[in-house]
């Protein structure tokens, strides 16, 4: 494993060293004005940073000298962390390289010094999964020359092992063995097998966010399933951040499974299904003023579905349709930047980056017969996203999705769907919160293998899984959260939830296949966190009790999932 650090370090040296700089030092006789002593910090600064007040900066402020302190997994100096296990565990962890921590900044020694590139880069860090937190601040002036100091902790990014979930009262099982932080690097690779209600097979995956040091994103993926097969490649250069002044991508993806379609949570029919997807696509930043950024986008997609019956399962009564479509469109963004931090809301004492400003996306986009589509479609595609602060405890968060197609030769719609998402926080001084959850889905046409279904698995907590199907449906969610401030072992963080889900699937003057009307259940949910390992990921142990059931309905369901949220 050295010898490999070594020979792909010395690669990035030679790809980087062009654009190497010299550290910049102030002169002797210089005057330097600290905000604090930068070498008190300390390892609980890597989640609270000091507090400071930066002294007025001229208008020609610079970026100086740049520190990076890397902390480890645990904190050695605290008697309490001080064992075995966590020396362990620090020693067999390869601590993220400084060159993956500064390539992610936004800014360099000598660029104009803006705050708001220092709380972006910030962001960027956080958003990292091989980082437990992140802090970019400046703790000292020299002159013109502002000095930056960059504080990340490291979470332990080897995951081994089996893992175990269920829904619906549906198992799935995982072997799995992945790294997020590969030699320190911030690569990602994955190798795992895993057994769910539709498939079990083996996946590969590489992901590297910065290739050769970079702004290149590389993701690659390998499934050998059962049924099938995926292979997927992307190379992009995103926008990695609000004022980058262009990105790109290449994307080519070739899914071969067998689709299964549900009636009351039980499988009624299959189908083969094929699927190429290929897309370049590109946009440039159009205009930029004060917080608000406006990009152009355009791009070019290639989508190819083919549909058979699978040998020895019963076909669909109305057979998928095979489809090609082949598109140019071109789309508009627009983002606000308002960020804020919050701690409890989505996540258990983690550092929550929050935009209070409006975001929106719109496509349009036409496939025509002479470019070997099957049929010619106007294409449209629009995400908007507004959240509102009440106070300084309460959020409301909409999100409004709109995409499908118009068939002008047919006068009609295919694959329109249309989501709202209500969602709404209030948090307390005494570490409880409460959360609802209103969606409203409506679909038009959907191809035959696509369902508007409701469950277990979709967060009907107390039915089987795929239990209702419709073109529309509704669910309420309601929970009081409790966030429990003991660190088990320095370990985990907990928490509790009480809620009440209800909701309903349908199609319009249609009996839903006897099970009929609003579903509800109540219930009650451990959650558990690691405070050294995964970020943004929380158990979730639920039982459930459902209020109105039939006969296949159990009278209690039990839930072990894996979320990115509370």
């Amino acid at each position: 494993m050295k010898w490999e650090k070594c020979i792909v370090s010395a690669l990035w040296f030679v790809l980087d060293s062009a654009q190497a700089q010299e550290p910049i030092s102030p002169p002797a006789d210089q005057t330097c004005q600290p905000f604090f002593d930068a070498k008190s910090i300390h390892f609980s600064h890597a989640i609270t940073p000091p507090e400071s007040i930066p002294l007025p900066l001229p208008d020609d402020a610079i970026v100086g000298q740049i520190r990076f302190r890397q902390f480890p997994i645990f904190n050695l100096d605290d008697p309490a962390e001080n064992n075995l296990l966590f020396r362990g565990a620090n020693r067999f962890h390869a601590l993220s390289e400084t060159e993956t921590i500064e390539v992610q900044l936004l800014f360099k020694q000598g660029d104009h010094y803006d705050v708001k590139l220092l709380e972006e880069s910030a962001r960027v860090l956080r958003a990292k999964s091989y980082l437990y937190d992140a802090q970019v601040f400046p703790f000292r002036v020299c002159g013109n020359r502002v000095d930056i100091m960059v504080i990340t902790r490291d979470v332990w990014t080897l995951t081994p092992g089996i893992s175990f979930s269920r829904a619906g009262g549906v198992n799935n099982k995982q072997f799995l063995l992945r790294e997020n932080n590969f030699l320190g690097w911030g690569k990602q690779v994955t190798l795992s097998r895993k057994e769910t209600v539709d498939r079990e097979g083996w996946r590969f995956s590489y992901k590297d966010p910065n290739l050769f040091g970079s702004r290149l994103k590389l993701s690659l993926r390998y499934n050998n399933n059962d049924d099938g097969m995926r292979q997927q490649a992307a190379l992009s250069e995103p926008f990695y951040a609000l004022n980058t002044p262009r990105a790109w991508k290449l994307v080519a993806d070739k899914d071969d499974r067998v689709d299964t379609l549900y009636q009351r949570g039980e499988p009624v029919s299959k189908f083969r299904i094929e699927q190429h997807r290929n897309e370049v696509s590109g946009g440039w930043l159009a205009k930029q003023e004060n917080n608000r950024i406006d990009r152009t986008l355009v791009g070019f997609s290639w989508y190819k579905e083919s549909n058979s019956v699978s040998p020895g399962e019963i076909p669909p009564v109305n057979f998928p349709e095979d489809r090609e479509i082949n598109q140019v469109w071109l789309g508009r963004q627009m983002i606000e930047d308002e960020f804020i931090t919050l701690k409890n809301f989505n996540q258990l004492y983690l550092t929550e980056d929050i935009n209070l400003g409006q975001s929106w996306v719109a496509t349009l986009g036409w496939a025509d017969k002479d470019w070997n589509s099957d049929k010619d479609r106007a294409a449209l595609s629009t995400t908007i996203r507004s959240v509102w602060q009440i106070n300084q405890r309460q959020l409301l968060v909409y999100r409004f999705e709109l995409s499908g197609y118009w068939l002008p030769e047919e006068n009609k719609g295919e694959e329109v769907l249309l989501s709202n998402r209500f969602r709404y926080y209030q948090s307390s001084e005494d570490s409880t919160g409460l959360y609802l959850a209103l969606d409203l889905d409506y679909v038009r046409n959907l191809p035959a293998n696509q369902q508007l279904l409701l469950g277990g698995e979709e967060n009907l907590r107390g039915y089987p899984l795929r239990y209702q199907d419709g073109d529309r449906r509704i669910l309420l969610t309601m929970e009081k959260r409790y966030y429990f401030n003991k660190h088990w072992y320095r370990l985990f963080r907990t928490g509790l939830a009480i809620f009440a889900d209800a909701g309903r699937a349908w199609f319009p003057n249609e009996r839903n296949r006897g099970a009929t009307g609003l579903l509800s259940n109540i219930g009650i949910g451990l959650r558990l966190a690691s405070s050294r390992a995964e970020k943004n990921l929380t158990l979730h142990i639920d039982l459930a009790i459902p209020l109105k059931k039939e006969d296949d309905v159990d009278e209690v369901q039990f839930l072990v999932t894996g979320k990115k949220r509370f």
